[in-house]
């Protein structure tokens, strides 16, 4: 992520220079380069900053692709579980599905909301995670979203 925002500190061109938000990562990944050596030994607060420009650009790209609305707090709670890269995108796939917010994972993840609203995420981590491990039993999948709220 903070590579990804010190390239587009760096860069002669902006997201309103291209068609989609997609575009402008390539672009950043492909075309800018960063000088190392200065990146490296930018203090905590910098690279911080270029974090957040990185994970902004990020989410951007995610909600573009996936046509959805991915909140932040939901990527700040994944990121903290350890979750792998596919198992998010289809935990945004299922949730677009099932019209539920990606906004409440963290509720549910923290035993916040109802019995019924909890039923419904649990519901679709399992549904997205037997698309992600397919080989795996029921059992072992609702093992595994258990676990998220650990």
């Amino acid at each position: 992520m903070a590579e990804l925002g010190e390239k587009a500190m760096m860069a002669d061109m902006k997201p309103d220079d291209f068609d989609t938000i997609n575009e402008y990562i390539n672009y950043l990944q492909d075309d800018v380069t960063i000088d190392r050596e200065k990146f490296d030994n930018l203090d905590e607060k910098d690279l911080l900053a270029r974090s957040s420009i990185g994970a902004s650009i990020t989410l951007k790209g995610i909600n573009e692709k996936l046509d959805t609305v991915v909140t932040p707090d939901f990527l700040a709670v994944v990121a903290q579980q350890g979750v792998e890269s596919k198992e998010i995108i289809e935990t945004i796939k299922v949730y677009k599905e099932k019209q539920l917010e990606t906004g409440d994972y963290g509720l549910y993840i923290k035993d916040e909301l109802s019995v019924s609203e909890s039923g419904k995420h649990a519901d679709a981590l399992v549904a997205a995670y037997q698309r992600v491990e397919p080989d795996l039993s029921v059992e072992q999948i609702e093992e595994k979203v258990m676990r998220l709220k650990s």
